[in-house]
């Protein structure tokens, strides 16, 4: 009530042409404050983006379920392709790898080189990982060592370069394009 005889007063005025004033009035609750509903208060938005951070989003179905609710039902064999692309780079960045069965394979050599690289893409990225050359012989394999494959002593252990030039045998996965150190041992230990 307030609040329009104010603003058809100043309409009234000439020198107050376009003034406006609103007038609020104290909010005599008796609830607490904290109880109170703060009607300024933003609502939290949880968009895809959120949802795959917070977890609430955990596996490859539920992301291609909401990219066909969000891009809709794909139409043509290249907009199938596409999606199906989005959804395993969206699932690889976002969700836990599973336990995947894979074939370990052993090597017999000697380190003559170990180098640092640092991951250039992918969700690991930044971190270090280890190029070991196996020399000796006819042998010129190379292996990556990654520090989520092995245990915190082995890791150190090649970090510091403690096994160079040490024959020992391999323990490795094939992976898409290199082979991954899974365990390494002196040759009859195991």
């Amino acid at each position: 009530m307030k609040e329009i005889i104010i603003r058809k007063w100043a309409e009234k005025e000439k020198n107050l042409a376009g003034f406006y004033c609103s007038v609020y009035f104290a909010d005599r609750s008796t609830k607490p404050l904290s109880q109170r509903k703060n009607k300024n208060a933003k609502k939290e938005h949880m968009n895809f983006w959120n949802q795959l951070e917070s977890k609430k989003i955990t596996d490859r179905e539920q992301i291609h379920q909401h990219l066909i609710q969000k891009l809709g039902t794909p139409t043509t064999k290249i907009q199938s392709n596409l999606l199906s692309e989005l959804t395993k780079k969206i699932n690889s960045y976002y969700t836990e790898e599973t336990d995947q069965n894979y074939t370990t394979y052993s090597l017999f050599g000697s380190i003559t080189e170990i180098s640092d690289k640092k991951q250039k893409t992918g969700k690991n990225k930044g971190q270090t990982y280890y190029v070991l050359k196996l020399g000796g012989g006819h042998t010129k394999e190379t292996l990556q060592a990654r520090k989520e494959n092995l245990t915190e002593d082995k890791w150190n252990q090649i970090s510091h370069m403690k096994i160079l030039g040490q024959n020992l045998v391999f323990k490795y996965r094939k992976w898409i394009t290199n082979k991954q150190v899974l365990d390494f041992y002196p040759q009859g230990k195991k």
